[in-house]
């Protein structure tokens, strides 16, 4: 195709570890590696947020950056400014992972 993004829009704000529980943390800019550890944990449910963690990680590991958002947010995350980035190694180490953001 030549993209270099993929946006994935959904209903929430990005990305998040121990959703439902009070620990919920969202994810901002994260590489393929760390991504693939938090899916493998179970952090993500298949009907939910599971496919689309899989197909930004998917878009990723071809070197593209994968970016989860709300529906409402589409410019603000393509400028990296709300949503969970998905990003190939190369760029993952640059741009650091924030898993301990508290949502409300």
């Amino acid at each position: 195709m030549g993209a270099d993004v993929l946006l994935i829009l959904t209903d929430v704000e990005r990305a998040c570890l121990d959703w439902g529980s009070p620990k919920r943390r969202g994810l901002e800019r994260v590489g393929v590696a760390e991504m693939s550890r938090y899916a493998a944990a179970g952090h993500f449910k298949a009907g939910s947020m599971g496919p689309k963690v899989e197909a930004c990680l998917r878009f990723a590991r071809q070197g593209g950056t994968g970016i989860i958002a709300n529906l409402l947010d589409v410019e603000p995350a393509l400028r990296g400014e709300t949503g969970t980035g998905v990003l190939p190694e190369g760029r993952a180490a640059a741009a650091a992972s924030k898993p301990d953001r508290q949502l409300t």
